[in-house]
């Protein structure tokens, strides 16, 4: 089932990447021959967050799955390359990999804003053609014009503005303390909370800077700090391995100090889920059910009792993944969600352009037809009718398929499963 696959894994053993030192490559081709019209880009995290960028992928594999992997009658092999959260590696990638491909039509993104961030110029000025599945940076599309990044994920515009809103009207929280990373992805949050703080005309929360990397003993001081000040709540904007710390800490912290976490949807990237589920002998294990936390995510959630177009969609995944029972083994499950729904409005773009098997053609035909999509396009989370639109200062949200009505507060339960908050 996986024949039209080609897998290249590309790493660097430098954080700052020197375009002239060797890249060790390790590639595994199927035994098929390559015989595919285009190819479809994964540049993701394959390292720290292999899972998350893995449930993104078999997004992308199921929906491609409905349309016989083509687009437009047109065979696609998905390629992963691993920029490793690294901006500088996710740059050479685009530079080395990715634009030296001829066959290159679409890049999905993975979980980290931070590489978008970076490269926005680069991507849009040499009109590379990027899907973003999950991460949520505010200014990841809204840049330009030209703008070649297209979002189907959290927005960072909204999220702020819910995730405080959630604290007064659900967590009767009063006053706030911002746990954030300091990089810009976590600066545009805090900026987003603290103006909404100012239209509510309420206390503008206390802001704690969380180093990237932090260590356990580093967040139990954050929250005591915290703790001794008049605050009954924290919004929490951090990246996997900081927002670990933060909520292992709570776990373990004194009860005095205990407060209810509001997180951003980082929190069920693979690298957290991972510690909530393993095994209670496992040194990464900690008890979610210790910690108040909730956080926002797009508006669905599967439901294997109910639903017959779900358990289609999983007959589909098992004929890929024969790992996958059931929809609660799709983790973590909204990265599948986003691509497979973004994947969805891919495929019905390709048919509406009329591709003609010129990569460098079908780029720009496919642009415009995402910007001005005639079909409603079925997806998970809802019905898409014209998802796009052209980008331009004046139409903001133009590159965004999700607005704020789109997405919904949700938490884990004692299984590390992700679930609706009732009342929600």
């Amino acid at each position: 089932n996986n024949s039209f696959f080609l897998m290249l894994f590309i790493s660097c053993t430098d954080n700052e990447v020197d375009e002239n030192k060797d890249i060790k490559e390790e590639v595994v081709i199927s035994e098929e021959v390559d015989d595919s019209i285009y190819h479809i880009y994964i540049d993701a995290d394959w390292d720290t967050e292999v899972g998350s960028s893995e449930s993104i992928e078999m997004g992308i594999n199921t929906a491609l799955l409905e349309s016989n992997y083509q687009l437009d009658g047109k065979k696609v092999k998905i390629i992963r390359v691993n920029h490793k959260a690294n901006p500088n590696i996710h740059l050479h990638n685009l530079k080395n990999t990715i634009m030296k491909d001829d066959k290159t039509l679409v890049v999905y993104s993975g979980l980290h804003s931070p590489p978008l961030f970076k490269n926005l110029n680069f991507i849009n000025e040499n009109n590379i053609l990027t899907l973003d599945a999950w991460a949520a940076g505010g200014g990841i599309t809204r840049s330009g014009p030209p703008n070649w990044i297209f979002r189907l994920s959290v927005d960072d515009k909204y999220a702020g503005r819910i995730m405080f809103d959630y604290g007064i009207e659900k967590k009767e929280i009063e006053k706030f303390a911002i746990c954030a990373v300091d990089d810009e992805w976590g600066r545009w949050n805090v900026e987003n909370i603290i103006n909404r703080s100012k239209e509510l005309k309420l206390e503008t929360p206390k802001i704690y800077w969380l180093p990237l990397n932090m260590s356990l003993l580093d967040a139990k001081v954050i929250l005591r700090d915290i703790g001794n000040e008049d605050i009954d709540g924290i919004i929490m904007i951090a990246h996997p391995s900081e927002a670990i710390s933060v909520v292992r800490a709570m776990v373990e912290i004194e009860d005095e100090y205990k407060l209810p976490i509001i997180s951003h949807w980082s929190v069920t990237g693979s690298n957290f889920t991972s510690c909530i589920t393993a095994s209670k002998d496992n040194e990464k294990y900690f008890d979610i059910a210790k910690v108040d936390l909730s956080f926002i995510q797009p508006a669905f959630i599967f439901n294997k009792n109910n639903s017959i177009v779900n358990q289609e969609i999983i007959n589909n995944v098992k004929k890929l993944y024969p790992e996958i029972n059931e929809y609660d083994d799709i983790q973590p499950p909204a990265g599948f969600v986003n691509a497979y729904d973004l994947t969805l409005i891919l495929i019905e773009a390709s048919k509406q352009a009329k591709l003609t098997g010129n990569v460098e053609i079908d780029k720009i035909r496919i642009h415009e037809a995402l910007e001005n999509l005639k079909n409603p396009v079925t997806g998970l989370i809802k019905t898409y009718d014209i998802p796009f639109s052209k980008y331009s200062k004046d139409n903001y949200d133009a590159h965004e398929a999700l607005n704020v009505n789109d997405f919904m507060m949700a938490k884990f339960n004692e299984y590390g499963k992700v679930v609706e908050i009732e009342g929600n």
